[in-house]
């Protein structure tokens, strides 16, 4: 190969000698991911300024996990919209109090669909493909734990 430098098993700078497991070749996917999409921060830019920003409105006391968000306008400092996130399981005690992941997923496919026919594009269908793997991946990880009995639990 000409110009490039031929890196065996042995001599592979990023590697390491043990093995990867699954679970941490998806947490440095993902994290690959996030720095390719510069999600450090929520702060969105269409054009030369910053459009929206997304503050997180609260968490959860007993996890720290977010349980809100609002999207302001930068211009005019207005809140566009707030979401609510699930707090706690959908039960008697709690019922319907927020969103889950399934439905923030269901609502990005249901974007990204008529988007993606119209447009078509190669950035249009990795978003959905995107979309579709992170709806199907929260849809299995949820029925896993209704089969093992702790769904809306913070059990593992």
């Amino acid at each position: 190969m000409v110009g490039r430098e031929r890196f065996s098993e042995s001599n592979r700078p990023y590697k390491s000698r043990r093995s990867t497991s699954h679970r941490e070749k998806l947490q440095m996917n993902l994290h690959a991911q996030k720095q390719h999409a510069n999600l450090d921060h929520l702060t969105f830019v269409r054009g030369a300024t910053p459009k929206t920003t997304i503050e997180v409105t609260g968490y959860a006391p007993t996890d720290g996990l977010p349980l809100g968000f609002k999207v302001i306008d930068n211009a005019t400092g207005n809140v566009v919209c707030e979401v609510k996130i699930q707090d706690g399981p959908r039960n008697d005690e709690n019922g319907v109090n927020g969103l889950v992941a399934e439905e923030i997923g269901a609502i990005l496919v249901a974007l990204l669909e008529p988007a993606t026919a119209a447009f078509g594009g190669s950035a249009n269908l990795l978003g959905l493909a995107g979309a579709y793997q992170a709806l199907g991946a929260s849809v299995q990880r949820t029925e896993a734990r209704i089969a093992k009995g702790i769904e809306g639990t913070r059990k593992q």
